[in-house]
């Protein structure tokens, strides 16, 4: 199967850019209500999906094989899929990422 780019967009404090610039996106806590805890890496398809309660915030934007199984749509099903967020189950690394 051939891959197919897909580009979406992770939110982050700037304060965790050098770690990230260094390890990549790495898995945290997905805090989804009435669920096992799991780990992922939130995404988003729309770079305007900055979440409001996010005061000062950097967007980074992410280059992914849009077929990667790891990649997931959002898995909060009590509100029903969000369109355009995504959660990737595993560390993204620096070179799939674009650092302002």
């Amino acid at each position: 199967m051939l891959s197919q780019p897909m580009t979406l967009y992770h939110f982050t404090d700037p304060a965790n850019l050098p770690s990230i610039r260094e390890r990549g996106l790495l898995p945290a806590s997905l805090g989804v209500v009435n669920r096992p805890p799991e780990k992922a890496v939130w995404l988003t398809s729309c770079p305007d999906k900055l979440p409001a309660d996010f005061n000062q915030t950097l967007m980074l934007t992410v280059h992914l094989d849009l077929f990667d199984r790891r990649l997931c749509s959002d898995p909060e099903e009590e509100l029903g899929p969000q369109p355009g967020w995504f959660i990737y189950r595993g560390v993204i690394p620096p070179d799939k990422i674009t650092f302002p």
